[in-house]
């Protein structure tokens, strides 16, 4: 799963070049990394039949401190790591690892496109938490598409009834924390770098991976699964770098729509890997959320009416 979203382009105080030559670029940066962070999701899916979830972040997260020291050398160094903010940093860091547990939990439990779709509903919950948090203003127009990418949500989550699967809750609990984290990292830009937000994040992950062995339920993992943990971290890492790079090529309302590319991908790998087919209410609920999530990006790309 992919850190909470954030706004790289302050974060890392980059600029875009003169011109649209490189928008080209920069969507496929953003649909490249959309198809790893998928990739890794999937490949997490197939090892937590036999590894417990703690003990795979933990592994993963491991593997990944070269990955992330190549971005921050890339991003910076030493002096990108300096914190300003305590407190915001650690209630991010709390959130970041809440949604990745409750994300990879739900993972486990539920077919990977409709893990996937659910947690979608971030970008429409960070819209809705900017009115009260961020002073932001939302007109009738994007509220409206709020209330009907909920009514997508609701049609996916399905809280009544025969149908109603208590592990939705857990990647809807985790887009909650996503948007939350999202909120406080916008604010967060003004004092704080891209580099410490994810090295912090990524440490405490870790750590917090390997509390859960004394849980008890930890397990030896084999070569050919340390092999394919290690391809998450590589995948992972990697995803982060071309997010970063993307919105360093262009501007997020150009390349923020094709993180889409993740949910077609879910679909293509449920289907091959496990047959997995979502079932009529959740694909129109996934819609939604989609054609919601988009049409919102669209209005805040111009100024509301």
């Amino acid at each position: 799963m992919t850190a909470p979203a954030t706004d790289p382009e302050q974060a890392a105080g980059v600029s875009h070049p003169a011109g649209s030559d490189n928008a080209p670029r920069g969507i496929a940066c953003v649909a490249a990394a959309s198809i790893l962070i998928t990739s890794n999701d999937a490949i997490i899916k197939w090892l937590s039949d036999d590894i417990p979830i703690g003990e795979i972040i933990a592994v993963r997260g491991a593997f990944m401190l070269v990955p992330v020291a190549f971005l921050v050398w890339w991003l910076g160094g030493r002096q990108a790591l300096r914190v300003h903010d305590h407190r915001a940093q650690a209630i991010r860091v709390v959130l970041f690892v809440a949604a990745t547990f409750l994300f990879l939990n739900g993972l486990d439990r539920l077919p990977l496109a409709d893990a996937t779709a659910i947690i979608f509903a971030e970008p429409l919950l960070v819209t809705l938490l900017a009115i009260p948090f961020l002073g932001e203003r939302v007109g009738w127009r994007r509220f409206s598409a709020i209330a009907v990418g909920f009514l997508g949500v609701l049609l996916m989550v399905r809280p009544t009834g025969d149908a109603f699967r208590p592990a939705v809750l857990l990647p809807l609990g985790a887009a909650i924390c996503i948007a939350a984290a999202s909120i406080i990292t916008r604010r967060m830009s003004r004092t704080e770098t891209t580099a410490s937000m994810l090295v912090y994040g990524s440490v405490a992950l870790m750590a917090a991976g390997f509390l859960t062995e004394f849980a008890g339920n930890w397990r030896m993992i084999g070569h050919a699964d340390l092999g394919l943990l290690a391809i998450c971290a590589i995948m992972f890492g990697f995803a982060n770098f071309l997010l970063i790079e993307g919105l360093r090529l262009t501007e997020a309302s150009v390349v923020t729509p094709y993180k889409y590319v993740s949910l077609v991908w879910a679909l293509v790998l449920g289907l091959v890997l496990w047959r997995q087919v979502p079932d009529a209410w959740t694909a129109s609920g996934a819609l939604l959320v989609v054609a919601c999530g988009l049409y919102i990006w669209r209005r805040e790309a111009r100024p509301e009416t």
